[in-house]
């Protein structure tokens, strides 16, 4: 009897040993997976951090792909967020109260959809970009502004139903709109050699045929067109006063007049719009005139 009450005390102990064991590994699994977490919120592992306006312009360049009617009131906003660094940054706090809203004209905010998966966080790799999508429902007026981290990325205008397609602007029947964010040598693929170039190396502009390639951090982020003859919209050519550009494009979203030291000392006339992932601005020395240059214009944080 004695000897089967120690093999008895013996099993259980050794139960008492496996179950101790394993609920041991489960802590430790448990608080490898929270100092996982922890480290992604707080840069822990290697990544720069975007939590703030600062940050934001530093380190990404964001632009507006597209902006969706998924139904009435129901809207979504696509983002492109691309990183010229050599580490990975992180976009921290995207639940967080007043990170994402979008402004519609009336001036009300509204708050993404968090149901349909928006995450807390978003890495970008090195050197790499990516597509982020924002829903927003109960739109009582269409969209004017979307706001990310306290930057503003006006939106009147860009907004088309689903089945909508974007206008592409070409120069000399060759794609320009469409290679926002492509690299110098992507640029050249397409283009051709260029005639020039400025700047140290890699150039920060390529120069063609009435048409300069301006770069950001090595990427194609402005054109710069005085041959208008050869640019289209839609596969348009835009007119040759302030009227058929209205015709063509409708009214500007913003319109005044100001200096501009690239056209001289004289008064020059502004007519700008955005149109998908770009915006466009005419410059004119008056409204019967054609425009004296064209800026197709990347809309991403400078």
């Amino acid at each position: 009897m004695l000897d089967i009450q120690k093999e008895v005390q013996s099993s259980m102990n050794e139960m008492i040993s496996i179950t101790g064991s394993v609920l041991s590994g489960m802590a430790a699994g448990m608080q490898e997976g929270a100092e996982k977490a922890q480290a992604q919120l707080d840069g822990a592992d290697g990544t720069r951090l975007v939590a703030n306006k600062k940050d934001l312009a530093e380190l990404l360049q964001v632009s507006v792909l597209k902006l969706e009617e998924q139904k009435k009131g129901n809207w979504r906003v696509t983002l492109a967020i691309r990183n010229a660094n050599d580490f990975p940054v992180r976009l921290v706090n995207l639940t967080r109260k007043q990170s994402v809203l979008m402004l519609d004209t009336e001036g009300f905010a509204y708050d993404p959809v968090l149901q349909n998966g928006l995450a807390r966080t978003l890495t970008v790799a090195a050197k790499a970009a990516v597509k982020a999508t924002f829903d927003f429902s109960g739109l009582d007026a269409k969209p004017d502004v979307f706001r990310l981290f306290d930057t503003e990325f006006p939106v009147a205008g860009t907004f088309d139903t689903a089945n909508a397609q974007p206008r592409i602007v070409t120069y000399n029947d060759k794609p320009i709109s469409p290679l926002f964010g492509s690299s110098i040598h992507e640029v050249i693929n397409i283009m051709g050699t260029p005639l020039g170039d400025c700047g140290n190396s890699p150039p920060h502009r390529l120069d063609y045929d009435g048409i300069h390639f301006w770069f950001h951090d090595g990427y194609f982020a402005r054109a710069e067109v005085h041959s208008l003859s050869m640019l289209k919209i839609g596969g348009v050519t835009p007119g040759k006063n302030r009227a058929s550009i209205v015709d063509l494009l409708g009214n500007p979203a913003k319109e005044h007049w100001g200096d501009d030291d690239a056209l001289g000392p004289k008064d020059t006339y502004y007519m700008v719009y955005y149109l998908s992932n770009y915006s466009i601005v005419f410059k004119l020395y008056d409204f019967d005139a054609p425009p004296a240059m064209v800026h197709v214009q990347n809309r991403t944080v400078q």
